[in-house]
C-alpha cells in the first residue's frame, strides 16, 4: 500500500509542478509603458516581449515533458491502458487550459488598453500618437497606419 501511496503522491507533485509552470503563462504578452511612444517602438518592444515569452513557454513545455517522463518512469504504466490514456488526456487538458488562460489574459488586457473608458478612468497616456492631416483632400497619417508602407 505504501508504494501505491508514493506513486500517487509523485503523480500529484508532478501535476502540481506542471500547473505552477502554466500559471505563469497567464501574464499578458503586451506591456503598456507609462509614456507615449512611437508606433515602431511599441512594435519593437512588443516583438521582443513575445519572443522572450515564446522561448520561456517552449522551455517550460520541455519541463512539463520531463515531468511526464518522470511520471512514466515511476509508474511504468501500460501506455495502451485506458487508465493511462485518461491520465494523459487529463494532463493534455491542463496544458490546453494553460494556453487558453494565457491567450485570454492577453486579449482581456489588450481590450482594456484600447478602451477609451478604461483609459479615461485610469488616466492613462496614449500608447502612441498618430497625427491626422488633410492635404489636397487626402487624409494623411503621421506615422503611416498602413502596414505595407514599411
Amino acid at each position: 500500500m505504501t508504494e501505491v501511496d508514493e506513486l500517487v503522491k509523485k503523480m500529484k507533485e508532478n501535476v502540481s509542478k506542471m500547473i505552477e509552470l502554466m500559471n505563469q503563462w497567464s501574464k499578458p504578452l503586451f506591456e503598456r509603458k507609462t509614456r507615449t511612444m512611437l508606433p515602431e517602438d511599441v512594435e519593437t518592444i512588443h516583438n521582443a516581449t513575445v519572443n522572450a515569452r515564446f522561448d520561456t513557454i517552449k522551455s517550460e513545455g520541455k519541463e512539463i515533458h520531463k515531468l511526464m517522463k518522470d511520471t512514466v518512469d515511476n509508474v511504468r504504466p501500460d501506455k495502451k491502458s485506458s487508465m493511462w490514456v485518461n491520465y494523459v488526456d487529463y494532463v493534455n487538458g491542463l496544458v490546453i487550459e494553460g494556453i487558453t488562460n494565457g491567450i485570454d489574459s492577453s486579449m482581456t488586457y489588450m481590450a482594456e488598453q484600447i478602451s477609451i473608458h478604461y483609459n479615461q478612468t485610469h488616466q492613462l497616456a496614449p500608447i502612441f500618437d498618430i497625427k491626422v492631416s488633410l492635404h489636397d483632400r487626402l487624409v494623411q497619417f503621421d506615422p503611416s497606419i498602413c502596414s505595407n508602407d514599411r
